[in-house]
């Protein structure tokens, strides 16, 4: 059992750091899928990476080995998005010729295309955006137009909506801990939902401190990742919870924007905007993260947090 809540490991990192702290120290590499016009990159596990690319006319799934590029559609579908991946699972989601957003599971190992959809829905409005063992989560749009935040674990739909918030999305999950953000008043918040936490305190906010918008989108172990816009301008983030540098921005050199959307152990990917308009993915190595403080560890019990398992 975990000891101490999410909030309070929240409350550390921003009494350690109220400020954001910007590097581009870290070792930074250009990923784009040959011959597209853009690239999307979401997801990381070792030396797999997964999105998606746009030709001009249509957007198409792919995975990256290190080395090969494969693209990979789901048969008959439109447009394919590839978010996440965990071993040989990979996770996303394909338009129908009806217009309707289908969630999806695809094997690398045996190939194999499994369609997933949040079964309250009347009008398939599905997207999937990362996978741990057997829990994917992601957001459905109801017939009203309303997203709401999901988590498929294998056998049961659950449905999680903030309940401050006119809409609610998931990006990452990590055993019990969800991040994502939920909308409300016009803004965008960063949050992390806490499954084994006690009712009414399963909620936790994570906003950038200079941030008009802070969007989370994956968590490995204390660890982070997502992006924030600041006067109009989106940048990529890295934060650890237990370290005592709080936020640090991740902005890809000379981009106009960066969006960082994967994360496993120091590596990290996502995409920027270059000064032409269009998009390139990046795959970033992080410097050495601050080893935490032996109090923190000692308060927070950092061997307790669940950390991503991968096969």
């Amino acid at each position: 059992m975990r000891t101490v809540s999410v909030s309070a490991l929240v409350l550390v990192g921003l009494l350690c750091a109220a400020s954001s702290n910007a590097s581009n120290t870290h070792s930074w590499t250009t990923l784009d899928y040959p011959s597209a016009s853009n690239t999307y990159l979401y997801g990381i596990d070792g030396s797999n990476l997964v999105g998606w690319y746009t030709d001009g006319a249509n957007d198409y799934g792919f995975h990256y080995d290190g080395s090969s590029w494969t693209s990979l559609s789901y048969p008959l579908g439109l447009d394919t998005h590839l978010h996440g991946i965990d071993g040989d699972n990979v996770v996303g989601s394909y338009e129908d010729s009806s217009g309707n957003r289908h969630g999806v599971r695809y094997n690398l190992q045996n190939q194999q295309w499994t369609t997933l959809d949040q079964p309250v829905n009347s009008l398939p409005q599905t997207d999937l955006y990362s996978i741990d063992d057997e829990n994917i989560v992601g957001y459905y749009t109801d017939s009203s137009n309303v997203q709401h935040g999901s988590l498929y674990d294998g056998t049961v739909w659950h449905t999680y909506d903030h309940p401050s918030a006119t809409r609610t999305f998931f990006h990452g999950v990590d055993g019990p801990l969800l991040v994502g953000s939920y909308f409300i008043a016009g803004d965008e918040n960063g949050v992390i939902f806490d499954r084994d936490a006690p009712v009414g305190s399963q909620w936790t906010d994570l906003n950038h401190p200079t941030a008009s918008t802070t969007f989370l989108y994956e968590i490995d172990g204390p660890s982070i990742v997502g992006t924030y816009r600041e006067n109009g301008v989106s940048h990529g983030f890295f934060y650890e919870m237990f370290s005592g540098s709080g936020w640090e921005t991740l902005d890809y050199p000379g981009a106009v924007g960066t969006f960082v959307h994967g994360l496993d152990n120091n590596s990290a990917v996502g995409f920027y905007r270059n000064s032409s308009g269009g998009f390139q993915g990046f795959q970033v190595t992080l410097a050495s993260v601050p080893e935490p403080a032996a109090l923190l560890m000692a308060l927070s019990g950092l061997a307790l947090l669940p950390r991503r398992r991968r096969r």
